[in-house]
């Protein structure tokens, strides 16, 4: 199904709030790059005559030695009465 008609989009209004911070530190070049992140959203999406509620929390460090990221105590949700759908790690 394309999307190329702007009146057969569907309209989605996501509405929140997102709390963050991240730190960093690297030397002389970004190979050993570490970063830390934490997040926190609190929101909703609407549309179609649907509202689905979203929960999320990311808390991760990436390495740049090894290219990769950690997640720990994240999740995300959305639950309406329709649909359950959750990650956690």
């Amino acid at each position: 199904m394309a999307l190329s008609n702007p009146q057969r989009r569907p309209k989605v209004f996501p509405r929140g709030v997102l709390n963050a911070e991240a730190n960093a530190a690297w030397g002389k070049t970004l190979d050993d790059l570490v970063a830390q992140t934490d997040a926190a959203l609190h929101g909703k999406v609407s549309g179609n005559a649907q509202v689905i509620p979203l929960e999320s929390a990311i808390h991760g460090t990436y390495t740049g030695a090894n290219q990769q990221l950690a997640l720990k105590q994240s999740f995300s949700a959305n639950t309406t009465k329709h649909a359950h759908h959750e990650w956690r790690c």
